[in-house]
C-alpha cells in the first residue's frame, strides 16, 4: 500500500531500528509490520528528522536538512495526523470555488520539488482574482496547516519569530506562531508582500535564500521543514493600492512569480450562482463595464469578485435589486471616494436594469436631469 499517512508506530519502529539496521533492512520490517512501502531514501529522511529533532531537543545548535528526497517520494500532505498545528487546517472552503486547474497544477508541481531547488511562490494579480483564495484552497486540499500573515506597516514581525516571557524579572523567550509553522508541514502565506517595511523584507532575505532564518532571541537558526511551504500574494504596484511599496529585485528573484490574471467569462458564469438567467447576465455586464470605467477613467475605487458574489448573495436572500446594489457594492463607493463616483456607478446600473428605474424613480429621475444639466453646460 504505497502513499499510506506515515503512523506513531512506523516511527517508533524506525527510532528503534536505526541505529543496528540499514534502511533496506527498515523497509522490509515495516512492509512485513504494516504492509506499507518505503523507499531507503524516505527511509534515511526519516531518520535525519528524527536525529534532528533528538538534536534541537539538547542543543541550540544549526541542523541540515536532507536533500535526497525525489520529487516523486514528496507527498503534499502532512506525514502525520498528530502535528501540534492541526486546528490551523482549513476545515471548509466556499462551495462554489472554481479550481483554476492551469494554475493550481503548476503550482503544486513547484511545491513537489525538494526543498533546495524550490523557490517560494509569488502570486500577483488585481484584487479579487483570487490570489489568496488559492492558498486556502491548497491548504485544504492537501491537509496543510496554513499561517495567513497580513503583511503591513503596522506588522512588528518579531512577534511573529518569537515569544517573551518575564520570570522573576528575567526574559525567557520561546518560537512564535512563524517559527512552529516554519518547522513542520504547513503553507504560511504572506498576503500583500509589497506592503511589507524594508525591515521585513530584511529578515525574509535569508529565509528565501538559505531555507532557514536565524533568530538571536531564541540563540539559534530555524531549518524550513522539507514540507513548509511559502505562497506569496501582491497587487500590481499602482496608484489604486497605496502602501504597495517597490520590492527589491534580489528579493522577487528568490521568488518564483506567477500572474493571475482575472476571471474570464466562462469562470465567472461557473462563479455566480443565481438561478435567474437574465438577472445573473445583466450582473456580469454591470461587473465588467464597471471594471472597464475604473480602468480607462482612472477610478480610486474597484468592483471585485467579492462585491459581485455579496450582490447574488443578498438577491438570493430575497433582498431587492436596489438593496443588493447599495449593500452589495454602490454605497461602499463613498467610504473613500465622491458622491460623483457613486453617481456614476447609479446611472451605469440605471442603464442595465431597466427595472431598477421602478424601484427607484425619484432618485434616477434626479440624477438623470442633473447629467443632463451638466453635458448642457
Amino acid at each position: 500500500m504505497p502513499g499510506k499517512r506515515w503512523t506513531d508506530e512506523e516511527m517508533l519502529m524506525i527510532k528503534k531500528m536505526k541505529d543496528s539496521n540499514t534502511p533496506k533492512q527498515i523497509v522490509s520490517s515495516i512492509k512485513q509490520t504494516f504492509n506499507v512501502e518505503r523507499t531507503e531514501q524516505v527511509i534515511r529522511w526519516r531518520i535525519e528528522e528524527i536525529e534532528r529533532e533528538m538534536k534541537r531537543k539538547t542543543v541550540n545548535s544549526p541542523v541540515s536538512i536532507s536533500t535526497t528526497i525525489s520529487r516523486e517520494e514528496v507527498d503534499l500532505s502532512p506525514a502525520s495526523d498528530d502535528s501540534s498545528l492541526g486546528d490551523f487546517i482549513p476545515k471548509n472552503i466556499e462551495t462554489n470555488y472554481l479550481e483554476r486547474k492551469d494554475v493550481l497544477g503548476q503550482v503544486e508541481s513547484i511545491m513537489k520539488l525538494p526543498v533546495e531547488k524550490r523557490k517560494p511562490i509569488f502570486v500577483v494579480g488585481d484584487t479579487g482574482t483570487g490570489k489568496t483564495a488559492m492558498g486556502r484552497y491548497l491548504a485544504y486540499k492537501h491537509k496543510l496547516p496554513m499561517l495567513l500573515v497580513q503583511i503591513d506597516a503596522s506588522l512588528n514581525f518579531n512577534d511573529l519569530l518569537y515569544k517573551v516571557n518575564f520570570v522573576n524579572a528575567t526574559a525567557t523567550y520561546e518560537p512564535g506562531l512563524f517559527v512552529k509553522f516554519l518547522q513542520e508541514p504547513s503553507l504560511i502565506i504572506l498576503d500583500e508582500l509589497p506592503s511589507a517595511t524594508p525591515e521585513i523584507f530584511f529578515k525574509l532575505h535569508e529565509l528565501l535564500q538559505e531555507k532557514r532564518i536565524f533568530i538571536k532571541e531564541l540563540g539559534k537558526v530555524i531549518e524550513q521543514h522539507p514540507q513548509c511551504y511559502i505562497y506569496a500574494t501582491g497587487n500590481f504596484r499602482n496608484s489604486l493600492y497605496i502602501g504597495n511599496n517597490k520590492m527589491n529585485e534580489a528579493l522577487i528573484k528568490r521568488f518564483m512569480t506567477k500572474v493571475l490574471d482575472d476571471f474570464s467569462d466562462n469562470e465567472l458564469d461557473q462563479i455566480i450562482q443565481m438561478d435567474n438567467k437574465s438577472l445573473k447576465r445583466k450582473l456580469l455586464q454591470f461587473y465588467k463595464e464597471t471594471k472597464d470605467i475604473c480602468k480607462k477613467q482612472n477610478k480610486k475605487f474597484l468592483i471585485t469578485i467579492r462585491d459581485l458574489q455579496s450582490i447574488t448573495h443578498l438577491l438570493n436572500e430575497r433582498f431587492s435589486l436596489s438593496q443588493a446594489l447599495h449593500w452589495g457594492f454602490l454605497d461602499s463607493i463613498m467610504v473613500n471616494n465622491n458622491a460623483e463616483d457613486k453617481k456614476a456607478m447609479l446611472l451605469l446600473a440605471f442603464g442595465i436594469f431597466p427595472e431598477l428605474v421602478a424601484e427607484m424613480p425619484e432618485e434616477c429621475k434626479r440624477i438623470k436631469q442633473v447629467n443632463e444639466d451638466e453635458e448642457g453646460l
